[in-house]
């Protein structure tokens, strides 16, 4: 009978011990949730951007002429790919002696430096602040050229950044044009006195821009080929063969025109979406993915057919573009570009969609306009296209800080 007093008294201790716990831990919630205030949790609204592609295969068609020649001998090209020419310009030159043509090459470098520091003499600006600025934007193209891997692309705008250093050091008293002009003359009157053998000299026949290169495709691929284009003549277009005849004796070619096409072949359903003399961004897979705006012309088809022939022309002529004929692309049919908000944090208010936002330590609606939904979130339209990071009063704004979790969440409340 003792030993069951014992156990009763050992339980009802152990139960108030139990009691006592809970109510401890009660209160230290109590006073945890008390010091805390709200608890809530917010996401910085960032910049989103997300576009609809379409893959397809298109070729090249430009108004174009190759340059031929039987003279035999090593050849020296006098002007570069891509640069526009006029009528009657000097293109190449054909050595008998190849030892000449390295020495043309020569002559080549050192009246290209004569031409840099002639246009590094003229317009001179005094103002060494801005000097350092474009050398500074001009060394920042040059980097992203590199890390995009367009090598050729920052090559070309090596002249440029030289340029600009040369007037920056002409300020500062470090360079002579003068002397400097001299000099490279006398060295390339020097070398062109060295040569000793014949030559036959090259000229444009016309006005245009001048590659060095040819696929035999010139007379094949060109714009009249547009004027009676259907499905059929489309694959007869794209499986001709090159005139090899044409190509043993070219030396180059003449593109007469600014003016380009691409055609490919894309689905129906696609071609419905794409709008006449609107311009479409293309990536090239040639050319590190480098993108061109690219003009809807328009499309050919055929009832019986889930294909459509598409032809886009443009103007650019970007000096690290690969005219290739044969060009991999993407087309970029949508682009959205706007505040990355979770699908979660949209709420309805007065019939308007918005979120909730924390400004200092009080609770915001700010509207938003949804333009794209993707898993997880949605794309919302900023305040002002214009100025991405324009802050509004009743809209959402980039860097807003938004609620994604919370209880009790309403337009005005003071947080504790």
């Amino acid at each position: 009978m003792q030993q069951k007093n014992v156990q009763q008294k050992n339980f009802l201790h152990q139960l108030l011990i139990g009691a006592i716990a809970i109510l401890v831990i009660a209160y230290m919630v109590l006073q945890l949730k008390l010091s805390v205030g709200d608890l809530l949790t917010v996401q910085t609204v960032e910049l989103a951007t997300y576009e609809e592609t379409y893959e397809a295969t298109g070729y090249i068609i430009r108004n174009e002429k190759i340059i031929s020649s039987t003279t035999t001998g090593e050849i020296s090209y006098l002007v570069r790919d891509n640069q526009k020419v006029s009528s009657n310009t000097n293109l190449l030159a054909i050595y008998s002696n190849p030892s000449d043509a390295e020495l043309q090459n020569q002559v080549n470098v050192l009246k290209n430096k004569i031409a840099v520091l002639e246009k590094s003499a003229s317009s001179m600006s005094n103002n060494i602040v801005a000097i350092d600025d474009s050398i500074n934007s001009l060394m920042l193209q040059s980097i992203r050229k590199i890390e995009s891997n367009s090598i050729t692309g920052a090559l070309f705008g090596a002249d440029d950044l030289l340029i600009t250093m040369n007037r920056k050091a002409a300020l500062k008293g470090t360079i002579d044009f003068k002397t400097l002009k001299q000099t490279l003359e006398h060295e390339v009157t020097y070398l062109e006195n060295s040569m000793s053998g014949q030559k036959t000299v090259v000229r444009a026949d016309r006005a245009g821009y001048f590659y060095s290169t040819v696929d035999g495709y010139e007379s094949v691929f060109l714009p009249s080929a547009l004027d009676k284009m259907s499905l059929e003549n489309y694959e007869t277009l794209v499986s001709s063969k090159p005139n090899l005849i044409a190509s043993n004796t070219a030396v180059g070619k003449i593109v007469y025109d600014s003016k380009w096409y691409i055609i490919c072949k894309i689905n129906k359903k696609v071609t419905g979406e794409l709008r006449a003399g609107r311009t479409y961004d293309f990536e090239y897979l040639h050319t590190n993915n480098l993108r061109i705006p690219m003009t809807f012309e328009r499309s050919i088809s055929r009832t019986d057919s889930d294909d459509v022939i598409a032809i886009f022309h443009s103007q650019e002529m970007p000096d690290d573009f690969s005219f290739k004929r044969e060009q991999p692309l993407k087309i970029v049919m949508k682009s959205y570009e706007g505040l990355e908000v979770p699908t979660g944090a949209i709420r309805r208010r007065n019939g308007e969609s918005g979120v909730y936002i924390v400004k200092g330590n009080i609770v915001l609606f700010r509207k938003v306009e949804i333009l794209y939904e993707r898993r997880g979130s949605f794309i919302c339209k900023l305040p002002d296209d214009k100025d991405k990071a324009a802050v509004s009063k009743t809209d959402l704004s980039l860097y807003d800080m938004i609620i994604i979790g919370g209880k009790n969440i309403y337009d005005g409340k003071v947080l504790k």
